[in-house]
């Protein structure tokens, strides 16, 4: 079943086979994936109950640059220049380059 409101059904079921990143997938480069994705998913299948923070470290980061190689990422940034309220648990930028423009700005001005 399909949830979730980021990508619509007709985009996941078949407009994503027409993008290139798709279509340059090889039947290695997934299998590549899924063994990384079990090696590090394994760990938490012992854990009882992993919380947040080590969720993050030990899954969802790795995953992101290990797996989907993306790299340029900032973790838990303001999205205000009072309090905390709203802090996402990461940043992602489409770049390195875009990551370096945000660095120098505060927290909160790096989502612009």
């Amino acid at each position: 079943m399909i949830q979730g409101g980021l990508f619509t059904r007709d985009f996941l079921l078949e407009g994503v086979t027409s993008e290139p990143a798709w279509r340059a997938l090889t039947d290695a480069r997934v299998e590549a994936a899924r063994e990384r994705l079990g090696g590090l998913l394994a760990p938490f299948a012992r854990q009882r109950a992993p919380n947040e923070a080590e969720t993050e470290a030990g899954l969802i980061f790795p995953a992101l640059e290990e797996v989907l190689g993306w790299a340029d990422w900032l973790p838990q940034q303001n999205q205000s220049a009072a309090g905390r309220l709203d802090v996402p648990d990461a940043l992602l930028f489409a770049d390195a380059a875009s990551l370096e423009r945000a660095r120098p700005e505060p927290a909160w001005r790096r989502f612009q």
